[in-house]
């Protein structure tokens, strides 16, 4: 997988991942001195390239001049026979529907400002991990779970077992979510703006919650969405 661009290449870097190696663009070397640095000591061969090749490889015109190869970080968890221990996790964040990647990215980053530890999708019709999520990211995607998984009303159960409480997030006929305490573990439900939440999903949830607002419009941004519910969680754990 290609990452791009100053900070994605520089998050990689600090954050240990394993680089095969980084490719600055010919005449911008005098631009990443320090990024060319760290990957020298961290043994990531740094190799030069044409602008022009780096845009073909990075597939977009938005690499500033430096792309890094690498694998998916071990946190991306994509292996369905894994053996989750959700004990150890005490907020986390379940997507359903969520099919953009840079709205993955960009909830990436609020869940790990506001205290979520891992994000948990469907393997089906949900967004992967791509150069464009982890620069929407801002290097978030490196330092929380992001677990894949064949059944997410398998998982509402088994996080029920692990004395988790889940709340769907929904567009209107719920319980305000400003006046939830969110004592203990708790897991949010976020769908898409366009379809939100399965019914089944919603189904084996504990708690149906919504974001009160004019109704001016029908609903917010999935990443808006994500970061409001997320903030009202993280709130309360600061009392």
């Amino acid at each position: 997988m290609i990452v791009y661009g100053r900070n994605s290449v520089e998050e990689a870097l600090d954050e240990g991942v394993a680089l095969k190696d980084i490719t600055v663009a010919k005449g911008k070397e005098d631009k990443f001195t320090n990024i060319m640095e760290k990957a020298r000591a961290k043994n990531v061969p740094v190799r030069f390239a044409p602008y022009v090749q780096l845009e073909r490889e990075a597939k977009s015109s938005k690499h500033m001049g430096v792309i890094a190869t690498l694998d998916l970080p071990p946190n991306v968890i994509d292996d369905p026979d894994f053996e989750h221990d959700w004990t150890k996790y005490s907020r986390m964040l379940a997507l359903d529907g969520i099919t953009d990647t840079g709205n993955l990215g960009a909830i990436a980053r609020s869940a790990l400002l506001l205290g979520v530890e891992a994000i948990v999708l469907p393997n089906d019709n949900s967004a992967r991990i791509t150069p464009a999520t982890i620069k929407a990211s801002a290097g978030a995607i490196y330092k929380l779970n992001v677990i894949y998984l064949n059944s997410l009303n398998r998982f509402l159960l088994e996080v029920r077992d692990a004395e988790f409480f889940t709340y769907a997030l929904v567009g209107h006929q719920a319980t305000p979510i400003t006046s939830m305490k969110f004592e203990g573990k708790v897991c949010l439900v976020i769908g898409s703006e366009r379809e939100g939440i399965r019914k089944s999903v919603r189904n084996n949830c504990d708690e149906q919650v919504t974001i009160p607002t004019t109704g001016k419009l029908d609903s917010f941004n999935a990443s808006v969405a994500s970061a409001i519910a997320m903030w009202e969680v993280f709130r309360h754990g600061l009392k």
